[in-house]
């Protein structure tokens, strides 16, 4: 997905500017073009793509019609421990995805922070102590 990402966005924006498409096509598509240019969405890609790299070999073995147990077993320690590694080392692991996704934002010209949202306040009566909900 992340390697193919500006041949998708190009398919997207041809969806969403040719005239047969019904109106529903149209607002599906610019609804997912906005939200692949969002920078949340591009981290989450990038995490999900790191989970599936370590767990991809060991699905697609159980997945297949001859399974070899003691290999399969051999995989899912293997995944164990790249999962364990990732837990030990979060921060290193976490500002390496950060700097990949900065990286590919800066490329595709989206701006590489996350969105500010508003908290919800609501009007607090006399006698309250709690600020926000």
């Amino acid at each position: 997905m992340i390697g193919t990402t500006t041949l998708l966005m190009h398919c997207m924006e041809e969806l969403s500017t040719v005239s047969s498409n019904d109106a529903s096509t149209v607002s599906s598509t610019d609804g997912l073009l906005r939200r692949l240019e969002e920078f949340d969405i591009i981290i989450t890609l990038f995490l999900l793509r790191s989970i599936l790299k370590k767990t991809g070999p060991v699905s697609r073995l159980l997945q297949g019609v001859a399974c070899d147990y003691v290999v399969a077993a051999s995989l899912l320690e293997d995944c164990v421990q790249k999962f364990n590694y990732m837990r030990d080392n979060a921060d290193e692991c976490w500002n390496h995805l950060i700097t990949e996704a900065k990286q590919f934002a800066v490329k595709r010209e989206i701006e590489p922070h996350f969105p500010v949202k508003r908290q919800k306040r609501t009007k607090r009566m006399a006698g309250e102590v709690v600020r926000y909900e």
